[in-house]
């Protein structure tokens, strides 16, 4: 199974382009994949990054990735993910796992 997350970079103080980058990314272990990890952003752009975990086993971890731009301001974000095999949940756990 794969999974889609969508990271937004918005522009919200700055009014010229810069360039963007994500760091400390995730071990390539973890299965997690960015459709950019360096970009230019245009002043009063949104640029939209696809984020795409696909794990290949059950586990559970969490990683904090870093977003820095060329006028040296940063921003960590926090990524957790959680995996089962799901042959082994009962439907209990079923029903909790996709409330949350």
């Amino acid at each position: 199974m794969t999974y889609l997350l969508l990271l937004c970079v918005c522009d919200f103080f700055l009014h010229i382009p810069m360039q963007v980058q994500l760091d400390r990314l995730p071990p390539e272990k973890h299965g997690l994949t960015f459709s950019a990890v360096k970009f230019g952003v245009e002043a009063h752009e949104d640029k939209v990054i696809e984020a795409i975990w696909t794990p290949c086993k059950p586990e559970s971890w969490h990683h904090v990735i870093r977003v820095k731009n060329s006028h040296h301001l940063r921003l960590d974000i926090g990524i957790a993910c959680t995996s089962v095999d799901p042959q082994m949940v009962t439907m209990k756990e079923q029903r909790t796992i996709f409330q949350a």
